[in-house]
């Protein structure tokens, strides 16, 4: 299937010494904290961005645009649905 864009992914060599310190199950915890930030999901507040690349971007700005409202915790989906336009 022809992707529907195409972009860089700016992969850099693997650091050796942060190979040697991750745990089992790091994947798995990699994998999960990136749907947390993706822009499909977003709004994750107090959990640090593991991954850091475009699309977990979009997750961590439109988490800031939720939490610089008067009140995060009364926002609507109709307002997030605006934040994401």
């Amino acid at each position: 299937r022809t992707p529907s864009s195409v972009d860089e992914r700016a992969n850099t060599p693997t650091d050796p010494g942060w190979a040697a310190t991750l745990q089992p199950g790091w994947q798995e915890e990699r994998k999960r904290n990136f749907h947390n930030w993706s822009p499909f999901v977003g709004g994750v507040f107090g959990e640090p961005d593991l991954v850091c690349d475009f699309w977990t971007e979009l997750g961590r700005n439109l988490t800031a645009r939720i939490a610089g409202s008067a009140d995060p915790t009364a926002v609507t989906i109709e307002q997030i649905m605006a934040f994401r336009e």
